[in-house]
């Protein structure tokens, strides 16, 4: 995709999707925000005492609530729309954050992340949605990209402010974003497809002409393909088994899952939740580890804008490939440092930045690949009308992956060694690479049409 500055259609696309995709800064926020303060949550000291198993619970108990929600949301983003959906999220996120503030306890702490968990859940679920129903094909994937870009600007906010504000600023800080969320989408429009779907012309219209902002000529020949589309996806009526029994619908879910599945496996939610206390095994470093921690919120970011210019570029296999054998073989290398100095009497003080710098390396891999490719397959290989179905499904699996390796990541560290983390997911990330080289499609500047006809005519009997 290339930005013409008199484009002006494109520029409210990406004022669309830079706000809709604050509920994605406000989801790593959560998450992110244990980061730097765990170190002083940890400590004898700490405002809401607590032991490293509890905390484990406390990191990884959003992604319990965050199962209860893709369901309901994906259900009623059909039903009420796409943009009442995302604006439900913020108010949870807000009340998780005031709790937090005015109830400093172990279990209001919980009670407020499970809230928050479930505002996840919902927005993992509809905002990739929107963001494929209002960009134009051409500059879709870069529109979809926005969803992770601002994911890692979230955990970037929580990493550079954590360190220097108090408990309760550094929450109030981060509660005025889950505001400025809420603010900023209430004045965006619905979907065009959504629009269309509910079968007022007249708004989808309106809405189009709001994301194009082009010619009358143009405008019209899209507004009826879309019609067409729509008219197409709804020749019958839909149910939650259409997506398991219909051949395309079932090949195309079971990629967005592989796709998912292999984005949480990769291992990015534990290592960045765990970061300043993973850098804290490298001993002696020129850089106290809360700093490196704050240069890998600027990698994730840095990782997340190439991924802007490079998902439209490469395409979205290519990119999955090369990402998912990057982030093996930097994974593979720290690994390989940790288990030479816990379990080795080999003396690798002089190479103590590798292992930092590996997982700065793979951050930017994983991020730049995985993550946008992720959200691109969501909002491309589904029917409107199954598409919010699909996407509550795949939420809800890689919720279930998330918990299961933010619980897991301390357990396996204290039973194997740190190095085991790296050397498991290095693993799954060359298995991703194989299986994404065999399996999966391209679908870089193609309309939703094609899209499903390649599907259907498929002769991939993996799926």
């Amino acid at each position: 995709m290339i930005l013409h500055c008199g484009n002006s259609g494109l520029w409210f696309q990406i004022f669309a999707g830079i706000s809709v995709s604050m509920g994605a800064f406000a989801s790593s926020s959560l998450l992110a925000w244990v980061t730097p303060i765990l170190p002083e949550l940890l400590s004898p000291n700490s405002e809401i005492p607590m032991t490293p198993e509890e905390a484990s619970w406390m990191i990884s108990i959003p992604e319990l609530a965050d199962l209860v929600t893709p369901i309901p949301a994906g259900l009623l983003a059909d039903r009420l729309g796409r943009k009442p959906m995302i604006l439900a999220s913020a108010p949870l996120f807000t009340l998780g954050w005031s709790i937090i503030i005015y109830y400093k306890t172990y279990n209001s702490l919980l009670i407020a992340r499970c809230i928050q968990g479930a505002a996840v859940g919902i927005v993992y679920t509809v905002v990739p949605v929107y963001l494929g129903e209002i960009a134009s094909t051409d500059s879709r994937g870069a529109i979809t990209s926005l969803f992770f870009i601002f994911s890692w600007l979230g955990y970037l906010f929580e990493y550079c402010t954590g360190p220097f504000f108090s408990f309760s600023n550094y929450t109030l800080l981060t509660l005025a974003t889950t505001v400025l969320f809420f603010v900023l989408v209430w004045i965006l429009p619905e979907s065009p497809y959504y629009c269309l779907m509910k079968g007022d012309r007249k708004e989808a219209y309106r809405s189009l002409l709001w994301f194009r902002r082009s010619s009358e000529e143009l405008l019209r020949k899209e507004f009826d393909m879309m019609k067409l589309t729509i008219d197409e996806d709804q020749v019958k009526e839909t149910s939650w088994m259409e997506v398991i029994s219909n051949p395309a619908d079932r090949k195309a879910l079971y990629l967005m899952l592989f796709a998912g599945s292999l984005r949480i496996l990769s291992g990015t939610m534990p290592l960045l939740s765990y970061a300043t206390e993973t850098f804290q095994n490298s001993p002696d470093l020129f850089i106290a580890p809360k700093y490196i921690t704050m240069v890998l919120g600027l990698v994730l970011v840095s990782g997340a804008f190439v991924s802007f210019f490079t998902l439209d570029l490469l395409g979205r296999r290519s990119l999955l490939i090369i990402s998912s054998l990057g982030s093996s073989i930097a994974l593979c290398i720290a690994g390989t440092y940790y288990f030479l100095e816990t379990k080795t009497s080999v003396d690798v003080s002089q190479y103590n930045w590798v292992a930092p710098a590996a997982v700065l390396v793979y951050a930017v891999v994983d991020v730049g690949g995985l993550y946008p490719v992720n959200t691109a397959y969501t909002s491309e290989l589904f029917k409107s009308n199954t598409r919010a179905i699909a996407a509550s499904i795949s939420t809800l699996i890689t919720t279930f992956f998330t918990f299961v390796t933010l619980k897991f990541y301390q357990t396996f560290i204290d039973l194997f060694g740190i190095y085991f983390n790296f050397f498991m997911f290095s693993g799954l990330c060359f298995i991703g690479t194989i299986i994404s080289y065999l399996i999966m499609p391209e679908t870089k500047n193609k309309t939703f049409s094609q899209i499903r006809k390649e599907l259907v005519s498929s002769r991939n009997k993996i799926c």
